[in-house]
């Protein structure tokens, strides 16, 4: 079960920046800017007075707002936590808020919903809402209410009856028979026909291994019955040997490992129907007349799930079964995927309608579990949710690795509102460099700080607590409290603000899903996802200044800020996208295709040709073994360029396009084909951003890394190809800073703010790095650190203005005024070093 907030928060200085395209209203919050600090779970053993001057505490700091599981939760966790404090519910609760009016915080209490695995049943929709509805009434009184918190929510499955009766109406609204009989679900039409949960059947005989297994268990189930019957002096007789039996034996016996080698994992499902040899088993192995053993098992089972008292034997009239995994049913599998996706956003779209009938200024904010987005991309959507909600948010569990920059930036894209960052510093804080890296890229890339780390509202260890305890990083109260100080003299700069790149990376979470193959949280090692990553990581080290959006909502007003767009091993493209994509080439955009795109159906089934090939100019394309392979670069240099040779890759049949590049076979390795006043590259090195050598420790992701020789000079090159002549319009124009320093430029009306993030050990600050920024033609710019007012180091040439950034340890940020007013400006200071004294390397 998972646990849902009330979001109260102040809102100061707010602004309202202009509504994109895929936000289904303006969003209440567009603007704000918080620094928030998350409390979970852990206040039950706390001393009344440590528990009652958290906020207090945590107003010190400047923190906007608290997130908490255990205040003001309601149920059992508010009883628990009042009897902590020493006071009835009713006087708790009076107490708390009396304490957030009086340190003027932001606070979210919570309160429990049902099991995820409800969230998509028609029959408790309306229970959601209402309780909804009914808890936003409680604090609606309350000034600084401002929503519902929902804490990682992630539709489950559910084959409740109506549920299975909601996705075949689904069904049949979304497609035409002639559709449906093409999909192979042309039976849908018959309103006798259901759809049925899942079956497993496992037929023993089928499978040599376990057929083997059976044959042992049997042998020792003869023996013991035998040695039974004698010692009691009774007459021989052949063991009842059942399938329930057979099963438990085999759990008793063989590991998890062994039963997957054997074929065999399912039966540890306890819906798995286990067909044992015939005869050995009559009531549940022997089939009906003119019936497979199979057949058999599904009848019970349909008997049980339908209700009737007898397997169904009218001929015209089959139930079903939905598959129980991807390989069984392409079609039906993704169809149900699609619709769970579908119920869960337009639940949270009906309870954000919900509570703000109670309160207009309302929102939901999903923190959406990085774990379940890569593991069930559709029923933990950023896209979805992102158009729903009115903030949207995922725990990304990264510690300060660059990676965590990928996701704030595709939550920004989507989002309604600002898209809060949680940071998992509690539980994987990994010292002060770690931990500033993390607020860091808060700042960088999301309009909001927040850190699931209560136990930095004090400076030293919970002693209370002793999880805590034992989590408690020496030194992050420090940085907190500095990188909060900071934000709030900076917060007007951060939001709203919008992106100065020309470069778009495509996200398809369809891809993820195909992709990552069930995998729990980290990326598979050479997939989609992780090249998605390593590309993010690859564009920081160049500077090249570029936004992921996602494949599903791709438009023509989507792509005109754009003078690039990178695919990066998409499979599948909607008909809407390719349409949108071959206008905008056309218009002039440039189109870099990395791999065989385009090769699969909207169910991840391969197709004869790409969906691209009119604009790609391939007659065709090959898998290969990867090779290292050159490019012929703009000025005649042949760039050679090592590719790791367990990636996807292929080569390429020209039809109309010209050879830019050779594998080392001599294959077409990139080739270019005009398209109207555009141009499209296609690319055989699928995978180049996983062509690195991780350097640097993390939980799962290296916090920086080296890339193989040519990898990072190709992935310019191809850009720069690209841009052409509109390389002249980039605002982040050149960069002189270690390779491991992100450069982020955004744009305000009449400004750019740019922020640096070091991604090197404390003990390698950037020194004398410069920036150069392309300003709008007749304007004069002034540059300053809007934290102090202090005037920057900096020179003009025409439109140019190179920035000299004064030393810092993690992060920086400067402004480029160019219209308007600045604010009075002092001489300029050493930059602001956010470390402790000693920082914690240790872990």
């Amino acid at each position: 079960m998972r646990i849902n907030y009330c979001l109260i928060a102040v809102m100061t200085a707010l602004a309202t920046g202009a509504c994109r395209e895929n936000q289904a209203e303006e969003p209440t919050l567009d603007g704000a800017y918080f620094r928030m600090v998350s409390e979970y779970g852990s206040s039950y053993g706390k001393p009344r007075e440590e528990l009652l001057s958290s906020y207090t505490e945590m107003a010190k700091v400047g923190c906007d707002g608290i997130y908490s599981g255990s205040h003001l939760c309601g149920g059992d966790r508010m009883t628990r936590s009042a009897a902590v404090a020493g006071m009835t519910p009713e006087e708790y609760f009076r107490t708390i808020t009396g304490l957030i009016e009086e340190n003027k915080l932001a606070f979210r209490p919570g309160f429990s919903w049902p099991p995820n695995v409800e969230l998509i049943d028609p029959d408790k929709r309306e229970e959601i809402v209402a309780s909804a509805r009914a808890f936003a009434g409680k604090f609606a009184a309350l000034p600084h209410f401002r929503g519902i918190v929902y804490d990682e929510p992630s539709a489950q499955n559910c084959y409740s009856a109506a549920c299975l009766a909601a996705f075949k109406a689904y069904l049949l609204k979304k497609y035409q028979p002639d559709q449906l009989q093409n999909m192979g679900l042309n039976s849908l039409t018959n309103p006798a026909v259901k759809l049925i949960a899942p079956a497993v059947v496992l037929t023993v005989s089928a499978n040599p291994k376990l057929a083997e297994a059976y044959h042992r268990y049997r042998q020792d189930r003869i023996s013991a019955q035998q040695d039974i019957k004698a010692a009691a002096g009774e007459r021989d007789r052949a063991p009842e040997i059942t399938a329930d039996a057979f099963r438990q034996w085999l759990a008793a016996k063989y590991s998890a490992e062994e039963l997957q080698m054997m074929g065999a994992a399912a039966t540890a499902r306890s819906d798995t129907k286990l067909i044992l040899p015939d005869k050995d088993d009559v009531k549940s192995a022997e089939p009906g007349p003119g019936k497979s053993t199979v057949q058999s098992a599904l009848d019970e089972l349909l008997t049980k799930e339908t209700g009737t008292q007898k397997p169904v034997k009218t001929p015209e009239v089959k139930h079903i079964v939905l598959p129980a995994s991807y390989a069984e049913n392409p079609v039906l599998f993704m169809e149900y995927e699609e619709f769970v996706a579908h119920q869960f956003e337009t639940l949270f779209a009906d309870i954000e309608t919900a509570v703000r009938e109670v309160k207009p200024d309302t929102i939901t904010f999903p923190v959406i579990s990085f774990m379940s987005i890569l593991h069930t991309p559709f029923r933990a959507s950023v896209a979805r949710l992102g158009r729903v909600c009115g903030a949207i948010s995922v725990d990304p569990y990264w510690d300060g690795a660059q990676e965590e920059g990928f996701w704030a930036k595709l939550m920004r894209s989507q989002s309604r509102g600002p898209s809060f960052l949680t940071i998992s510093a509690g539980k994987y804080g990994t010292g002060p460099d770690r931990f500033a890296r993390d607020l860091a890229l808060c700042t960088a890339h999301s309009p909001a700080v927040n850190i699931w780390a209560w136990i930095y509202a004090w400076k030293e260890s919970p002693a209370y607590s002793p999880g805590s305890a034992a989590a408690y990083q020496k030194g992050n109260y420090d940085v907190m409290a500095r990188i909060f100080a900071r934000a709030g003299k900076v917060r007007e700069y951060l939001a709203p603000s919008a992106s100065t790149a020309k470069i778009a990376l495509v996200y398809s979470e369809r891809d993820s899903m195909w992709d990552q193959a069930g995998n729990i949280a980290w990326p598979r090692k050479n997939g989609f996802v992780a090249n998605c990553y390593g590309l993010h990581c690859a564009f920081a080290q160049l500077g090249r200044q570029y936004e992921p959006i996602f494949e599903q909502f791709i438009t023509g007003r989507e792509l005109e800020p754009y003078a690039v767009l990178i695919l990066p091993g998409n499979t599948y493209l909607r008909l809407e996208s390719v349409q949108a994509i071959e206008a905008w080439v056309k218009a002039g955009g440039s189109l870099i295709a990395l791999g065989d795109v385009g090769k699969k159906d909207r169910w991840g089934r391969a197709t004869k040709e790409s969906s691209l090939k009119p604009l790609l100019g391939v007659e065709s394309a090959r898998g290969i073994t990867g090779q290292s392979f050159q490019l012929n670069s703009g000025d005649g240099r042949k760039l050679k360029v090592q590719y790791d040779a367990a990636l996807p890759a292929c080569s390429y049949i020209p039809a109309d396009a010209r050879e830019l590049g050779t594998w080392e076979n001599g294959a077409p390795a990139v080739i270019v084909n005009s398209v109207g006043k555009g141009r499209v590259y296609s690319v055989g090195a699928e995978r180049p951003g996983i062509c690195y050598l991780g350097w640097g420790g993390g939980r799962r992701f290296p916090i920086r890394k080296d890339f193989l020789p040519g990898i990072l000079e190709f992935l310019d090159e191809i850009v720069a190809l690209a841009l052409g002549e509109r390389q002249d319009e980039l605002v982040l124009h050149a960069l002189k800073r270690p390779k491991q320093t992100e450069v982020t430029v955004r744009s305000q009306p009449g400004r750019y703010v740019v922020q640096l993030i070091n991604f090197v050990s404390q003990d390698a600050p950037v020194r004398s790095a410069q920036v150069t920024i392309r300003v709008p033609k007749g304007t004069k710019p002034v540059v300053f650190y809007p934290e102090d007012s202090s005037a920057a180091t900096y020179t003009l040439d025409g439109r140019d203005v190179m920035v000299t950034v004064r030393d810092f340890d993690v992060h920086e940020l400067f402004v480029v005024q160019f219209e308007g007013r600045t604010p009075e400006l002092k001489e300029p200071r050493p930059g602001i070093l956010v470390f402790p004294a000693k920082a914690d390397h240790t872990r």
